[in-house]
Parts: C-alpha cells; structure tokens; sequence
C-alpha cells in the first residue's frame, strides 16, 4: 500500500518547472474528462427517465438530425484540438530540442538496475543519481536489453530506454530533496524491484559527492583482507567494479560505494550487513531470475565478503 499511496501522490508534488506543465496538463485534461463524463451521465440520465416506457405504444421515429449531429461532432473535435494544442505547447516546454547532444548524465537499464555514467567526470554509479539543485541537466538513456522507462514523477517526464537508440531528454529539481524513481514500463519478472533514487544536493555538495566518487578505494582492502580475497578470488570481479583495485567489469553494478546506498538489488531490501550477507549467499532467493547466480559459498565467505562490501563508501 505504500508504494500504492507514493505512485497517487507523487504526480501532484512537482519540484520543477518541467514536472510542474505537465502535472498542470495532467490534472487539465482529467478535469475536461470530467466535465464530459458528468454531460454524458446527465443526458443518460435524463432520457432514461423522460423518455422511459410509459405504456403508450412505440414512440414516433426520427431520422437524422442535423443541428444534433453537428453538435456532437464539432464539440468533441474542439475539445481534442485543445488538448492537442496545450499538449505540444508542454512538449515544447518541458523538451526543448538539441541539435548537437553533449549529455550530462548517461542512464542506462538493466534488467534489473540502473547504471549512471557522468562523462564529464567518470564517475559511474549504479541505482542512484545526485543532480544539483537549480541547474537542467540533460539525460540520455538506453538500455541494455529490452526497453525500459526511465520515470521520476516529481523532477520530470517519462522516457523510454531502448536498445540502440538513445533517447534525450532534461531534468531539473527546484529544491533539495530526496525523489523516488522507477522503472515504469514492464520489461520482465523483477520490473517492480527496478528502483532508483536521485538526491537533489546544493551545488558544492555536488561537487564535493563527485570528487568522492573518484577517489581509489584500494585501501579499503587493507580493513578487511579477508573479505577483499575472497571477493577477488570468486568470480565477483567478472561482473563487478570496485575503482582502483583489478575489478573493472561493467556487466553488473558498479559497486564502489555500495556501502552508503540506501537499499540492495535495486530497492529490494535496506542495505544493512544482515542484508548484504543474506543477499550475496543466495540472490535468487530476493530477487528470482536475476543475472547474479548463486555462488554456492559458505556462510563465512559470504559474510567476509558482506564486511568488505559494506567498507566501500
């Protein structure tokens, strides 16, 4: 019921101007919608019982009526031309074209998480995003295998990741904040554990976050050896990145600062070491079908690894 009550809610909280035309089209054209149910009920209504069976035989027929016809015809074409108008007018708005696209972050969907690439820095993080407050940012988003859509319902429009043709779009927050996101078009079995969050930060938080993000975390072995052998030694490296150390793979989550996000396999459950070491002994327990197999590994490896993991921050 929760995330019931978040899907409802969260179109009508907008944080930015983008969000905000197209909640205002949003709630526009489910008030005309209404407007017409409530006149079609009405005259329903009215004929159900005016012209109901009185006992009198059959009512006199009538063939055609021109002002009626009319009427029912122009009413309905000026009503989608409205919407129509005001809905590219939006559009106009909220996406305004780029003839030479240099994005500023690059979305990519997986099934079933997100990877997120800022080419200006290289920083590479996987299920979250930090924008800073006030400035528009341009998104491209793809995806990997089959489409996805890319939806954060307070900072902006929905779009659609699909495979080789990458797809553009602007984002921007207003306000500091923490938004919820999601992925919003079915792509398979685990579609509803493909959630991510994107943090709206002061610009020096920012920037701060992003030289965070590039420092090595080699060292980190060092606090946890055994952990760090065992991961390096299982086939968690053919997958996986941890920056500044030998895992460089990119087929499953970059997994540098997994131990300050908030939730594991992409909003499945709260990232805690009970968690983490539940999550990598067996994966397919939380998250059916997805692609991280189940290692066979003992309960010690497993909470070796968990130590290490939950140390990169």
């Amino acid at each position: 019921m929760r995330y019931v009550s978040l899907a409802i809610a969260l179109p009508f909280g907008p944080v930015s101007g983008m969000a905000r035309e197209t909640s205002y089209l949003f709630i526009w054209v489910v008030a005309l919608c209404l407007v017409i149910l409530g006149v079609v009920v009405f005259f329903t209504a009215r004929n159900v019982i005016k012209f109901r069976d009185k006992g009198q035989g059959t009512p006199p027929q009538t063939f055609g009526n021109n002002k009626l016809e009319i009427m029912w015809t122009a009413i309905p074409l000026v009503a989608v031309t409205v919407v129509y108008i005001f809905t590219v007018l939006v559009m106009h708005w909220t996406d305004p074209s780029v003839a030479h696209p240099h994005p500023d972050l690059e979305v990519i969907g997986h099934q079933w998480w997100w990877e997120v690439h800022y080419p200006k820095t290289g920083v590479v993080t996987a299920n979250e995003i930090y924008i800073p407050t006030h400035k528009r940012l341009l998104i491209e988003v793809r995806s990997t295998d089959v489409i996805h859509s890319f939806w954060v319902p307070q900072l902006g429009r929905k779009m659609n990741c699909i495979p080789g043709h990458p797809n553009y779009f602007w984002i921007k927050s207003d306000k500091t904040g923490t938004f919820q996101g999601t992925c919003s078009l079915y792509c398979g079995s685990e579609h509803a554990w493909m959630r991510l969050i994107v943090y709206a930060v002061p610009l020096a938080k920012f920037n701060q976050w992003q030289r965070s993000q590039l420092i090595s975390q080699a060292s980190v072995a060092s606090l946890h050896p055994h952990g760090a052998k065992e991961f390096f030694s299982h086939t968690c490296i053919s997958c996986h990145a941890v920056r500044g150390t030998i895992a460089h793979a990119d087929y499953a989550p970059n997994l540098s600062d997994i131990g300050a996000r908030p939730w594991l396999g992409a909003g499945v459950m709260k990232n805690t070491l009970h968690n983490m070491k539940l999550w990598i002994f067996d994966p397919q327990k939380y998250k059916p079908d997805c692609y991280m197999p189940d290692l066979h590994l003992k309960h010690r490896q497993a909470d070796a690894i968990a130590r290490y993991l939950e140390a990169l921050k």
